[in-house]
């Protein structure tokens, strides 16, 4: 098979233009000790400059109005909540610190220090016990989470979950989680509840893990990455003793990138891209279509779908800008059919498997794809095209490097290894899919409200930050494979085509919201935001 070479007017920018660090548990702690015993950062400093972020949110969010509960735990945590407490109390609001004391633990110093200082300013303070949150709490507060921070490791119990459980139950309150909701593990992203979840949360010079990964993200609301003078050199240093295990996608910036912004005013179809999708049968015809149109709305040249005969109902109605093939005998792929059609049609990149149902790639057409993808094609397998891949992956061996994308939501990576792996929401997961991304030789997107990326070269996964409730209706899928074809066939690699193409899918649904409402959107409607929103 001759040569698919990708587009030569795209030149790919370092990920680390369009990445940003994630910090682990672990990775934070070493950036704080860095900055306190090398660069000599004073711990009080960075303890004002927090409280002093967590404050502003709060007074963003109405303090100056309403009631005041800052919610104590006794370690840095705390100490950050009770600097809280102190600037809005000089702001004039009214403040009671509440704390939720373990007496089998001693408070930290920096926390101590802090409290001192309350009390000596006359600020009501209160030890819990049953009732004292639900009697503070009647008129709409502002409450402020400072109980437990990164160094928890769930499970949550004893005085701490009393307190929350109680905070919890005022049901008309503001919630401002200090660094995450406490009771939560702040490298776990599988919690899909808090016992005191967030409306907003404030965090220091990074995100951490629970707040990018679904389903744990959504128990904390918004996040504000504040800024609390831990020097670059700090983190530059950590980040070579501790690399990151997480990176998320900054949104603005990877949306800065064209791909296309170079194409020759010459240029042909071809030269934007040349784009299969394989897919469809008896009732799902559209998987294939919506991928096809969100392709060509992304930026590529043409696009052709096959569907196995029969699989057309005579009054279905192509648009008009798709080709349709014929590369099946029955429901089966004829490989020299489809291997001639890719090399005489400079066909880029082939997705397969929307709207695929009952069909499976065989040890042919497989073999076919292999070898499109060893001359340069990038091929992405979704849906119906997952299931059986990996049994065939064993028997031939590792996928070409660079060329496959793998698509499975959280059902499909189940049954894509048999639940040997779990999804990459923890660190220990995030090992072992390397590892099984590696065996395969395919980038993965595990899909689900924040997909991750994961490469086969061990790279640190990445994060897609969305969370759109607007995405989570049919079709989102088939619109991403094929806006991730586009981008491929572009030149892009499979990380940036997978992240830049969600992104853009986000986007355009966000648009598509603002017109019809979060829970009216069509994938028809997102398609047509897609040219628009690559532009913002």
């Amino acid at each position: 098979m001759t040569s698919s070479k990708p587009a030569h007017y795209f030149v790919e920018p370092s990920s680390s233009l369009w990445t940003n660090v994630v910090w682990d548990r672990e990775l934070a702690r070493l950036v704080d000790d860095i900055s306190s015993k090398v660069y000599f950062i004073d711990s009080c400093a960075l303890m004002e400059t927090a409280g002093r972020a967590v404050a502003e949110k709060a007074i963003e969010r109405g303090a100056e109005k309403h009631p005041v509960i800052v919610l104590c735990g006794q370690g840095n945590n705390g100490g950050d909540g009770l600097v809280a407490a102190r600037i809005l109390h000089d702001h004039g609001a009214q403040v009671t610190v509440v704390i939720a004391e373990d007496k089998a633990k001693e408070p930290s110093v920096l926390f101590t220090k802090q409290h001192q200082t309350i009390v000596a300013m006359g600020i009501p303070v209160a030890t819990w016990s049953p009732g004292t949150i639900t009697m503070l709490g009647q008129l709409r507060p502002v409450i402020i989470d400072a109980i437990s921070g990164i160094g928890f490791k769930s499970p949550c119990g004893g005085v701490m979950l009393e307190a929350l459980s109680e905070a919890a139950k005022i049901t008309n309150a503001i919630v401002i989680a200090v660094d995450i909701p406490s009771g939560l593990s702040a490298d776990d992203g599988h919690a899909s509840s808090a016992p005191l979840p967030a409306h907003e949360t404030v965090t220091f010079g990074s995100s951490r893990p629970i707040h990018r990964l679904m389903p744990s993200a959504a128990c904390c609301g918004n996040l504000t990455v504040a800024d609390i003078g831990f020097p670059k050199a700090a983190v530059a240093s950590a980040l070579r003793q501790r690399p990151a295990i997480w990176r998320e996608v900054d949104p603005q910036s990877i949306l800065k990138i064209d791909p296309w912004a170079n194409i020759p005013k010459s240029a042909h179809k071809y030269d934007r891209g040349h784009i299969l999708i394989i897919g469809g049968s008896t009732g799902k015809i559209g998987g294939p279509i919506l991928s096809a149109l969100a392709a060509l709305r992304t930026g590529a040249g043409w696009c052709s779908i096959a569907v196995p005969r029969g699989e057309t109902p005579v009054d279905t109605l192509i648009p008009p800008e798709l080709t349709v093939e014929g590369f099946f005998d029955g429901k089966k792929i004829d490989a020299k059919k489809l291997s001639l059609f890719l090399v005489e049609r400079h066909v880029k990149s082939v997705v397969v498997g929307p709207g695929w149902m009952g069909q499976h790639l065989d040890d042919e057409s497989l073999n076919c794809l292999r070898e499109f993808g060893r001359a340069g094609g990038k091929i992405v397998l979704d849906a119906g095209a997952l299931h059986g891949v990996v049994d065939l992956g064993k028997k031939n061996g590792p996928l070409p490097k660079d060329a496959f994308i793998l698509t499975p939501h959280h059902g499909e990576w189940q049954k894509l290894q048999g639940g040997l792996v779990a999804p990459p929401l923890s660190p220990p997961a995030v090992a072992e899919a390397s590892r099984f991304a590696a065996s395969l030789g395919a980038h993965i997107v595990y899909k689900n409200a924040a997909p991750v990326i994961i490469s086969p070269d061990h790279t640190a996964p990445i994060i897609c930050i969305s969370g759109l409730v607007a995405l989570a209706r049919a079709g989102s899928g088939d619109l991403l494979a094929g806006i991730m074809a586009a981008h491929l066939a572009a030149g892009c690699s499979q990380e940036l085509s997978a992240a830049r193409g969600y992104t853009l899918l986000a986007r355009a649904a966000w648009m598509a919201a603002q017109d019809v409402g979060d829970d009216a959107v069509l994938a028809s409607d997102i398609i047509v935001k897609l040219g628009i929103a690559a532009r913002m």
